[in-house]
């Protein structure tokens, strides 16, 4: 056989070999590391400490450096260059096949004589050619943290590229301890600015916590440089880049880790995010059109990362809005993350909040962009503990059209490990040598992380799975496509290890998945078209993408926009604008290729008015004459109980809708803090409203409230709850109060009126559950206080003649131990007639009390869960198993099949409590100590086995004589739940679980409920507050779902990524959420009640009240067309039959959702209706006809 079909039969049976593996699913992993004696590029960032010069003295030392991506020699082929920080500068020429030629030397750009860090590509002069800015920090010599501008010279004749350094012509000779820099045309004058990140190492941080400097005074300040033209001494007419930092607001101080160019408002002026380290509050300085910038941070974010680290921009649920993650130090085990942190910290953050400091947590931000605002989501994602980390880079790595994220980490010295701090702050640390204390700390060296986006804000670890396994202290990274073959390949600058070099192989792995690579070919002063925008029309799907280079840490990507289109065959549409308004437009695209665009082609597109719906309603707050705040008096609970999972002091306020005058038109009652007086607002026939105080003598905390008629006088009286945790268990404080109305509106307080049994209640609902002609009062038992999660008693309140007793032990002995009570609804579950008992809590199941002529029974009817997940597979669910931290409850026949459904609220997925069915988490209580209080702990499944959630020093806060059994950190980080507690010292403890965390749809199928997850957007946070109602008048029932809890431990942080939900129904059980752009609603507070308010024009308000703040409402944008049917005080509920012949079922509840009473009136179109049914709670029906229904009708 000769050489040449020698060579060809290999090569065949190669690839059959190849394809045969494929497709048998033994393929290697995605991504595959080229060793350095294959690639050539024998770089490595070698960092060495001696006795002067370590950690200790220099907490800088291993920031590492920078990688940079760019066609250097124009062949063709996307080179690299390496910054070293104690080494010299790499340049590495790309020729081919993974194999690199090492031109340092030649090319002029080692920069030996500087610390050097970030590496910024630009074409500065426009020359067409790449130009490297790379950013020297770090060393105390001035002259060794000189920036350096290497100007491409173009190749020598042997095909190596040449450079100089003119920094000091172009005036970037910046000597500020610049860790990186991003250019960008922020002016929108066609050349490119800078922005210089700024980490200055001071020589002694203050140990207090101080007010941020804002006035551009301090040495750790941004710089932003204008470019004022090619300087004169360089053959131009301007004069290099001038520092207008002042004049354009670049005024806050920072330790800047990351920087971020991207157009946060969508208004195509470039806005700057920055990632700060330590305590200094991350910046968004949003571009005000005329060359200044404002720091809008708090306006578009709720919280961000502690420790910021490096971050990047992506539009990661292709919904045409950018999205940002920032980088923090979590680690992602429980053994690393209990040695690192040692304890909650409620005085610091409440100290940070009265300085001024935007929350900020110790974990990686996700922050979604919502529209109007971000919700930041990486919990729920599941990429918020990465361990030490550095640069994130987020873009679609295996060609799928979805966008992936990678993430590196690692550091030689964890300065952090809490048994290291103790022994440097003890007698041995402080008197031990450099070397002794040295050798105390830990490394951490484990591998980077890959993260695969499956969809729907879901991430799956992929590390392993793609080759991304060798441990390591990463920092700087950089993708680009180095070998041409249509997929992004993955470069890595490490400290004192060689360079990675990662093939990716998901062209070769998944040939199926097409691509869209993009090579912009831009004006003159601009030439890669940084600042660009590209839109994608593919199939159903839509991509966006912003175009620069500045990305992850200290880094620069390759310069061209690539595009995973995943299984597309073609792109329909792509629309490029450039900064200065001009656009491409290009249809009917073949994939699989590089498409050059050209800015010569683009035409100036004139602006026209957006066909954007406007939203469904508007804030009226200001105009609406509903002037209330919610006044809360702090009160620390961590104090009492350190290992509380949040304050139960801060869960209000309710309110209610009634007529309380009897006028005819609606008027509200708010609740308020202890202290505080609850208020009345009387609605005039205007529509403004009159505030009144409820005259209270009581020193206590409003919870919920109920407005109806107690004593049978047809004129609604006042129930009000008294809850929180600031008394002692059994204190007169948490007495329910009652007002009689004396007429007009006017309460007076009832002496007498209520049995004496106090406790810390939560909700009140009132329905005459004995059918003798009066309301009855449930009254839902939150805690004993001070002594969580112990269950206290509900009650059961009868009716006798406008005085009520306690019949609890009579009708439902069961409540008497219920549970830690949220919210309950008095609904008739099983259409018999008779209104039954739907319950719900935090640490309870969803739980049923049927009511069987007078009693009520609990039962357990048929539960079963439709989860996405389970891919169409409806699982029964076992008693118990429907455990979770549910909040509120309210119903709507949302399918429209004439029964009724639910909504439940519940925590949320967006936390670091990853429960399952499988793995629920589990608390037990118990006085552990035997010093007369309960203790309690929670544990929650990690790493195959279930491990507290308490840091150490909170356990031990609690707990003091476990120090003795975990005198170490580490000791505490390795212990299960088993290894804390003995069998005997758990025999006779409470316990409880929460197997299920999302907040539920329950459909009632015919008696059978079936639990689906409500959409994603709603179990970002907790769900409180809920109002059901057709908002945008297609005659199916919508939603809306408010929520956030602020009162967190502050480890976890607050729960604060609702903006508020409003839900689309379809008829069939099925809701689309809107984003606060959408809706017109963005309610980022400590959102709690929720109303629906009639007013006396036709239209109506949507209330949300929130912990500590203010009310907001809400109208319509456009006028409520249809009529009202008005509930007599016993009617119950109403049966809509339309003309097409669906059924809708209507409840009327005294109270619903959380800590609400909602107007008791049905909102409709006569035209469309057929007939009504009405029952009331005795069991009675009657009909009427549509032309029976006005604004002002009362149902007879």
């Amino acid at each position: 056989m000769n050489n040449k079909l020698s060579s060809s039969f290999y090569f065949a049976a190669t690839l059959l070999l190849c394809a045969l593996m494929f497709s048998c699913g033994e393929r290697g992993p995605m991504f595959e590391q080229i060793p350095a004696e294959v690639s050539g590029v024998h770089f490595t960032n070698t960092v060495l400490e001696n006795d002067t010069f370590n950690i200790l003295e220099d907490e800088f030392m291993y920031n590492g450096g920078g990688v940079g991506i760019a066609d250097f020699n124009q062949d063709g082929l996307q080179d690299l260059y390496f910054a070293g920080n104690l080494v010299a500068n790499k340049l590495y020429l790309n020729k081919g096949n993974f194999h690199f030629e090492d031109v340092t030397e030649a090319s002029g750009t080692a920069s030996g004589d500087v610390w050097s860090s970030g590496v910024s590509v630009v074409d500065i002069n426009g020359d067409q050619l790449p130009d490297i800015y790379l950013s020297a920090t770090h060393d105390k010599a001035p002259q060794r943290r000189r920036n350096k501008l290497y100007i491409n010279q173009g190749n020598d004749p042997s095909g190596v590229p040449r450079f100089v350094d003119q920094a000091e012509a172009y005036g970037l000779a910046d000597t500020s301890y610049t860790t990186h820099a991003a250019f960008f045309d922020y002016d929108l004058d066609g050349d490119l600015d800078v922005y210089l990140l700024i980490d200055q190492m001071l020589l002694k941080r203050s140990s207090t916590i101080e007010r941020i400097k804002s006035d551009g005074s301090s040495l750790t300040t941004d710089k932003l440089l204008r470019n004022d033209g090619i300087p004169a001494s360089l053959g131009g007419d301007g004069k290099g880049f001038t520092d207008v930092s002042r004049e354009a607001g670049i005024l806050l101080e920072g330790f800047g880790l990351g920087v971020a160019i991207f157009d946060v408002n969508q208004d195509h002026y470039p806005d700057i995010y920055v990632s700060n380290d330590f305590i200094t509050n991350d910046v968004l300085y949003v571009n005000q059109q005329d060359g200044t910038f404002v720091n809008e941070i708090e306006r578009y974010m709720q919280h961000q990362s502690y420790s910021s680290m490096g971050n990047d921009v992506a539009d990661i649920n292709q919904d045409g809005l950018p999205d940002l993650m920032t980088l923090d130090m979590l680690p992602n085990t429980n053994q690393r993350e209990k040695q690192m942190m040692n304890q909650s910290r409620y005085l610091f953050y409440d100290l940070l909040e009265r300085k001024d400091y935007q929350m900020q947590y110790v974990r990686n931000c996700l922050q979604l962009n919502r529209g109007d605002g971000f919700s930041e989501v990486g919990q729920l994602a599941g990429v918020s503990a990465t361990d030490w980390s550095w640069s994130v880079l987020m873009t679609d790595y295996d060609n799928d059209g979805l966008t992936d994220i990678f993430i590196s980490n690692g550091f030689p010295r964890d300065v952090t490990d809490q048994d290291f701090s103790d022994f440097r702050s003890d007698v041995k640390g402080r008197f031990s040598s450099t070397e002794t204390v040295l050798s105390q700390i830990p490394e951490v060296k484990i591998h980077n992380f890959f993260y695969r986006n499956l969809g729907n804000l879901r991430f799956e670890d992929v590390s392993e799975a793609w080759g991304i396994e060798q441990p390591s202290f990463s920092n700087g990274a950089a993708y680009g496509d180095l070998d041409n073959d249509g997929d992004l390949d993955l470069v890595v600058n490490n400290i004192n290890d060689s360079a990675f070099i990662y093939r990716n192989q998901a062209r070769q792995q998944q040939p199926g998945s097409h691509y869209l690579r993009l090579k912009l070919k831009g004006p003159p002063l601009n030439t890669q078209g940084l600042g660009s925008k590209i839109w994608l029309k593919v199939g159903e799907k839509s991509y966006y993408w912003e175009h620069s280079s500045y990305r992850g840490y200290i880094s620069t990507m390759e310069p061209f926009i690539h595009f995973g289109l995943g299984m597309a065959s073609q792109v329909e549409e792509l629309r490029l604008r450039w900064p200065d308004g001009k656009e491409n437009r290009l249809k009917e695209l073949a994939v699989d290729q590089v498409l050059e665009i050209d800015y010569d082609k683009a035409v100036l597109v004139e602006p026209t008015d957006t066909v954007e719906q406007p939203p469904l309603f508007v804030r009226v707050d200001s105009s609406s004459g509903l002037n209330f705040r919610h006044s809360e008096s702090i009160f620390q609970d961590f104090g009492v109980q350190v290992l509380l999972p949040h304050k139960l002091s801060q869960e209000g306020p309710g309110m209610a809708v009634y007529d309380l005058n009897q006028d005819g038109r609606q008027d509200l009652l708010i609740g308020n803090g202890r202290m505080h007086a609850a208020r009345i607002f009387l609605q005039q026939p205007a529509g403004n409203f009159i505030s009144l105080e409820l005259a209270d003598t009581s020193d206590t905390e409003d919870m919920g409230i109920g407005v109806f008629d107690v004593n049978g006088d047809s004129v609604p009286d006042v129930y009000v709850a008294s809850g929180s945790s600031e008394f002692a268990a059994h204190s007169a404080h948490y007495q329910d109060r009652l007002f009689f109305n004396q007429g007009a509106g006017k309460l007076q307080q009832a002496e007498a009126a209520l049995p004496e049994v106090p406790i810390s209640s939560s909700t009140v609902n009132a329905a005459d559950f004995d059918r003798d002609g009066d309301l009855d009062v449930f009254v839902g038992g939150r805690m004993v206080p001070q002594s969580y999660p112990m269950p206290e008693r509900s009650m059961l309140l009868r009716n006798e003649q406008g005085h009520f007793s306690d019949a609890t032990a009579e009708v439902c002995p069961e409540l008497m131990k219920l549970g830690m009570v949220t919210a309950a609804l008095w609904t008739d579950f099983n259409r018999d007639g008779w209104v039954d008992l739907l319950v719900v809590g935090e640490w309870m199941p969803i739980t049923f009390f049927e009511n069987q002529q007078g009693r009520l029974v609990r039962t357990t009817p048929p539960l079963t869960l439709d989860h996405p997940l389970n891919k169409g597979k409806a699982r029964k669910l076992k008693p118990g198993q429907s455990r979770g931290w549910w909040n509120s409850i309210t119903s709507g026949d949302f399918d429209l099949d004439g029964d009724v459904d639910y909504l439940l609220g519940n925590q949320g997925l967006n936390n670091r409590f990853k429960v399952s069915l499988e793995h629920p988490l589990k608390v037990y209580a118990k006085d552990f100590d035997k010093n007369g209080s309960v203790d309690h702990i929670i544990a929650a499944y990690r790493q195959g086995n279930y491990y507290p959630i308490h840091l150490r020093n909170d356990f031990i806060r609690q707990l003091n004589h476990m120090r003795r059994r975990f005198f170490k950190y580490a000791d505490y980080a390795q212990a299960t739940l088993t290894d804390i507690f003995t069998e005997e010292e758990l025999a006779g403890a409470y316990y409880a679980e929460a197997a299920m965390m999302e907040s539920m749809y329950m459909e009632n199928r015919e008696g059978v409920f079936v639990l689906h997850p409500l959409p994603t957007a709603v179990q970002f946070a907790p769900v409180y507050g809920m109002v059901v109602q057709d908002f945008n008048g297609d005659r199916f029932p919508d939603a809306l779902l408010v929520g956030n809890r602020f009162g967190t431990e502050t480890f976890s942080g607050r729960h604060d990524a609702s903006l508020g939900n409003v839900l689309l129904g379809d008829g069939q059980g099925h809701f689309r959420a809107l984003n606060p752009r959408q809706s017109g609603m963005r309610i980022d507070g400590d959102a709690k009640s929720a109303a629906w308010l009639p007013m006396s024009g036709g239209n109506y308000y949507l209330l949300v009240a929130q912990n500590n703040d203010s009310l907001l409402v809400f109208e319509p944008r456009q006028s409520v067309p249809g009529g009202r049917l008005h509930a007599g005080p016993l009617d119950y509920g109403c049966l809509i039959t339309y003309k097409n012949g669906k059924q809708e079922m209507r409840e009327l509840p005294y109270g619903s959702g959380y800590l609400s009473q909602q107007a008791r009136q049905v909102l409709l179109d006569p035209s469309e209706v057929e007939k009504i049914q009405i029952w009331d709670y005795a069991g009675n029906a009657r009909t009427i006809t549509p032309e029976r229904v006005s604004p002002h009708a009362q149902l007879p």
